[in-house]
């Protein structure tokens, strides 16, 4: 009598189609995953929109950036009443100040060491794994108080296009939103529908301050005091124009990155505060763009960037929301954040 069973090779066989077919399946499975994480961050981008527009409603005007040179409060702040976080902004007395001192010596206000540590799901894009706690300043004193730690949010609001001089938000920039902004959405002229107003920056990687080297998937910024080629306001110092264009190499941009050696590790670090670091981007770069973003006194080239394969999800002034590829043509990318230069770009 014969018995059945499998040899061998036939259990060799079987094992490599099933592992075949194994590492066919993960790779949809991650791209299924992927899809899902996607949608839900759209959503996200989607409710902070339609909060401004309930913001603006009720005071009729946007919020801004705050006012520089002192920590204040980010547009993501004023905004916690109507991303149905009443909870969180409650603990806010926007009367009492961000940050407190003077002389160069500012540390953040001790009575919003709660606040400023808090995460709410809105905060993060389900692609992007960071989690951490920035320290971004000390508590009450400077120099000698406790380490005051902040979560961040990958949801930044646009300052414009960041082409000279609008990297300098301490002036009215040709976007939104600035330093002392007050503008409504009547003042999008360009059409709200055309007119980007928040995307999405990956969080810093928070590894301290290192020197050059690889900046891991442009999670830090490069550090630059070079006012000669930055100037602090448009009417001082001497300007190497940036006039990269369409699709161009960024050659200038890149040379200055490149001569930096100090970066800044906390993009995204804080959302409760207005500075452009930790709440702002422009669309200087096109989404996802291999030159690290450039920080200086505070102002700087923040670009748009997402862990998603191949773009961006950014909120127009509508009210909707639309995914932006990395390969988007610069000039119709810049344009897209300005609110009143009559461009006919639109978005594809």
């Amino acid at each position: 009598m014969f018995r059945c069973g499998f040899t061998l090779v036939e259990l060799l066989v079987v094992i490599t189609i099933i592992g075949v077919l194994i590492a066919l399946l993960l790779p949809a499975v991650q791209m299924a995953r992927e899809a899902a994480r996607r949608m839900s961050c759209a959503n996200n981008v989607k409710q902070w929109g339609l909060a401004l527009h309930n913001y603006y409603n009720a005071y009729n005007v946007c919020p801004g950036l705050g006012k520089e040179g002192v920590g204040t409060y980010s547009i993501q702040a004023n905004l916690l009443p109507y991303i149905e976080q009443p909870a969180l902004s409650s603990l806010i007395d926007f009367n009492q100040p961000l940050q407190i001192g003077g002389k160069g010596k500012y540390a953040m206000n001790s009575a919003l060491a709660e606040v400023i540590q808090a995460q709410a799901n809105l905060f993060k894009c389900p692609s992007d794994g960071s989690d951490h706690l920035y320290v971004i300043s000390k508590f009450d004193d400077a120099t000698s108080g406790s380490d005051a730690s902040a979560r961040g949010t990958n949801y930044v609001f646009s300052t414009g296009s960041g082409v000279y001089p609008n990297m300098d938000t301490r002036h009215p920039t040709d976007g939104l939103f600035y330093y002392n902004s007050a503008r409504g959405l009547e003042s999008i002229t360009d059409g709200t529908s055309n007119t980007i107003i928040l995307s999405e920056a990956k969080l810093g990687d928070n590894s301290g301050s290192p020197a050059e080297g690889d900046a891991p998937e442009m999670r830090r910024t490069a550090k630059t005091t070079d006012t000669n080629w930055t100037p602090l306001s448009s009417e001082q110092g001497t300007v190497i124009p940036l006039t990269e264009s369409g699709n161009g190499s960024f050659a200038n941009i890149k040379a200055k990155a490149d001569a930096c050696t100090s970066w800044e590790t906390k993009r995204c670090g804080a959302w409760i505060w207005g500075m452009p670091l930790y709440s702002a981007f422009s669309t200087y770069y096109p989404p996802n763009h291999n030159i690290p973003d450039i920080h200086f006194h505070g102002m700087g080239w923040y670009g748009a960037r997402s862990n998603h394969p191949t773009g961006v999800n950014v909120g127009l002034a509508d009210g909707s929301v639309r995914f932006t590829t990395n390969s988007v043509n610069l000039d119709i990318w810049r344009a897209s954040a300005t609110i009143g230069n009559g461009e006919v770009l639109q978005l594809p």
